[in-house]
């Protein structure tokens, strides 16, 4: 999948991210890095509202694990199970998710798991970022269930 199918996937199937205008700036087996302007998600301080930075740092969790399932030939879905979310510092700027493939040993278990059950996990992490400051970071864990 290359970056414009996925940022089409994203504002066709989940309409959220058309409204905060996600656009993907990169993707590849290390990873997805989701964008967002300040301007459709800014709050009555002039910074972004928490919950734009939430749903861009989800995304790119969901995103990241999903297109590797993919990648690596699986027939499954991610899902969000749950996550945990921690604000540094107001985002004063276009907003800038990041995040990377799980670690080897990870995705091995999350693999074997969904070969043996139909169904894994597996922690995803997020650096979101504003005008190059560190503005949070979400913990996630995703769930990846056999089609």
């Amino acid at each position: 999948m290359t970056a414009d199918e996925l940022e089409r996937y994203l504002h066709r199937e989940i309409p959220l991210s058309a409204a905060i205008g996600v656009r993907v700036e990169a993707l590849g087996p290390g990873g997805v890095v989701l964008g967002a302007p300040l301007e459709p998600n800014v709050n009555h301080r002039r910074t972004a509202f928490a919950g734009s930075i939430s749903a861009l740092g989800m995304l790119a969790a969901w995103a990241t694990v999903q297109l590797r399932l993919r990648a690596d030939g699986y027939d499954a879905e991610a899902v969000i199970q749950r996550c945990a979310l921690e604000y540094h510092a107001p985002a004063q700027g276009a907003l800038r998710a990041t995040c990377e493939t799980p670690g080897a040993d990870e995705w091995a278990r999350l693999c074997a798991a969904v070969g043996r059950r139909g169904r894994g996990r597996v922690e995803a992490t997020v650096r979101i970022e504003a005008a190059g400051t560190l503005v949070a970071t979400l913990t996630g864990q995703v769930a990846a269930i056999r089609g």
